[in-house]
């Protein structure tokens, strides 16, 4: 049986098994039937040469197959085992992206299935990438902190192959809970009746006008049009839920380089990455941009600098950001060799002189070689 009498592959993939006869008079004759008795799988071709082959198989082939070569004298037998495995498929409950207040119950399931059934395991994504010790399909967090905040990975694998899954937590404070808890004394202040009353006159009428226009204007609109002002250390502080990522990458002039932002598994739905340069000038037409990685091409010192990677959702909201430091190094000078010391140059425009040898009268002349 070649190549193997027992062969495991995954569901979409072709697989054939050969049967080969050593010797028999007359030339016996092949046939492959299943050992079970069910008909053959639809997508089963018998070649010649002995050859069974099915195409894109789909789990139900799945089972062992007889061969049997028969002629006049008798016919043997072999038996080949065929096994289907399918990648694990993955989906995680909420999906894409949630956010919810400080104190909040959350619940995160991981659905997979598979053949052989998938092991989970849990990655959590914010400033750094932290592995989690647990292996169950749920993750359950009975009351929310800051600290919760992040990107949530399910990754699902068995011997097939593995696939990813990711859920983006958000986690606000609640103003009217840090109020109460930065206040208590007011809350149990016996004079309520004193302090209420005077509030209105004093403290209400003045917000709308100094504390929430400013908003609008500093912090939402620069998010979908400008997206490095995150980097600004006044907005900052409102936007703590944005995770940032940065490194340096180095090159030499007139090499190719690729900066990868966030590309680990699938992100959310409907989000785009968006590359800028910190220093506001456009990005070169001949570097290009594809599946959120930014190819540097022929790379020039102009190019060197500070380059933002952005994931945004439809809203404008930012969900992860990249800094990418491109440092461009001048190419290495040409290696210098000793001037040779003693010799030069020939003088092509005046030829040399050639003298014959001296003569001297008393000294007889060899008569040379015989």
């Amino acid at each position: 049986m070649y190549p193997s009498d027992l062969q495991t592959v995954t569901k979409g993939e072709s697989v054939l098994f050969q049967c080969r006869y050593m010797s028999g008079i007359p030339t016996p004759i092949i046939s492959w039937a299943r050992s079970d008795g069910r008909p053959m799988p639809p997508n089963a071709e018998l070649l010649s040469g002995g050859v069974l082959r099915m195409n894109s198989v789909t789990g139900a082939e799945a089972g062992s197959f007889r061969c049997r070569a028969e002629n006049a004298a008798g016919s043997v037998e072999s038996m080949a085992t065929l096994r289907i495995q399918e990648l694990p498929r993955i989906r995680m409950e909420p999906e894409g992206s949630v956010t919810l207040m400080v104190g909040s119950p959350l619940v995160i399931k991981c659905i997979v299935s598979g053949d052989p059934i998938p092991r989970i395991s849990w990655k959590k994504m914010g400033t750094s990438l932290t592995q989690l010790s647990t292996n169950s399909a749920t993750l359950e967090f009975a009351s929310l902190t800051k600290e919760d905040e992040g990107t949530y990975s399910c990754v699902a694998s068995n011997a097939a192959g593995q696939m990813e899954d990711r859920l983006q937590v958000i986690v606000e404070e609640n103003e009217e809970y840090l109020q109460q808890g930065s206040y208590p004394q007011d809350r149990q202040s016996p004079q309520p009746a004193h302090r209420y009353p005077q509030e209105p006159e004093n403290r209400y009428p003045p917000e709308p006008e100094n504390r929430y226009p400013p908003k609008p204007e500093n912090r939402y609109p620069p998010e979908p049009y400008n997206p490095y002002q995150t980097e600004s250390p006044e907005n900052i502080p409102n936007t703590p839920s944005i995770p940032v990522v940065e490194h340096e990458v180095n090159t030499r002039v007139g090499m190719n380089v690729d900066l990868t932002c966030m590309n680990i598994g699938s992100m959310p739905v409907n989000t785009k990455t968006v590359w800028s340069r910190a220093d506001g000038n456009p990005i070169a037409r001949r570097h290009k941009k594809a599946d959120g990685i930014l190819h540097i091409r022929g790379a020039k010192t102009s190019d060197e600098g500070l380059y933002l990677c952005q994931l945004i959702e439809p809203s404008g909201t930012v969900l992860f950001q990249l800094n990418a430091n491109l440092v461009v190094q001048a190419t290495r000078p040409p290696i210098r060799r000793p001037e040779e010391v003693g010799m030069s140059p020939f003088n092509w425009e005046k030829p040399p002189v050639i003298r014959p040898p001296p003569t001297f009268p008393g000294v007889p002349r060899s008569a040379g070689c015989p």
